[in-house]
């Protein structure tokens, strides 16, 4: 949805999105790491840094799903929302 809403809008957009893409991921090795058990199976591993979050599932030593976002100081202030609230959006 984010990106159908910022389609059309060029705001710096780079000449060099590899590099920037490369950027982004020698930066996220910065970041802390907590697991937690899965609710389901596996384990859920949560990353923090100085501008960026992210999420992992890990089932049997492999990387099931993994996703990391750069964040603005504003959005830091949240945290995530706990399971039994998330889950009511599921569909």
């Amino acid at each position: 949805m984010d990106a159908l809403l910022e389609k059309g809008k060029e705001k710096g957009s780079s000449k060099k999105p590899m590099e920037e893409a490369k950027r982004f991921l020698q930066e996220i090795k910065d970041c802390k790491e907590k697991k937690y058990p899965s609710t389901g199976q596996g384990w859920d591993y949560r990353f923090e840094g100085k501008d960026k979050v992210g999420s992992a599932l890990v089932y049997r030593q492999g990387i099931i799903h993994m996703a990391f976002f750069k964040i603005s100081e504003e959005e830091r202030a949240g945290q995530m929302s706990g399971y039994k609230r998330r889950r009511v959006y599921r569909i």
